[in-house]
């Protein structure tokens, strides 16, 4: 079954590169001083440091229907750590459309994404959207596991 390390593994790497053809520039994997002093690493950065990227494995809404509220303020916690780089594009980028669906009616569309962050969203090839699905499905099988224990 699929796990966080497929995901940097085998997906990271593919969203990366389409990353690198959208903003027609070299990105990697960096670390970078937050404007309070701290130290945090992002998934793609470019080399002058002007693009910063942060990806979401995130799925959309839970198994029962509900709205993720987790995978949302997993989401804004991106969006601040975003907003302490001084770079000039602040991107979140989203590899699961049913997640943009749950972010645009519940994020966008009630005014809780400050401007200077962009949504972009990475189409999969099956094989790696695959891989998300179940590294999804065994993140989801494990919360169900622990409240099953409560």
């Amino acid at each position: 079954m699929a796990n966080m390390s497929d995901l940097t593994r085998l997906v990271e790497p593919y969203v990366v590169q389409q990353l690198k053809q959208t903003f027609n520039c070299d990105l990697r994997k960096r670390k970078l001083t937050l404007v309070p002093g701290g130290v945090k690493q992002f998934a793609a950065v470019s080399d002058d440091g002007s693009i910063v990227c942060q990806i979401k494995y995130s799925s959309g809404l839970t198994r029962t229907g509900k709205v993720p509220i987790g995978r949302l303020n997993g989401l804004y916690h991106d969006f601040y750590f975003l907003l302490q780089v001084p770079a000039e594009r602040r991107v979140v980028v989203l590899v699961d459309p049913a997640f943009r669906d749950v972010l645009n009616e519940h994020a966008l569309a009630k005014g809780r994404i400050d401007s200077k962050i962009e949504i972009h969203t990475v189409d999969l090839p099956p094989e790696l959207a695959e891989i998300v699905r179940l590294a999804q499905k065994r993140g989801s099988d494990e919360i169900d596991i622990i409240d099953s224990d409560a």
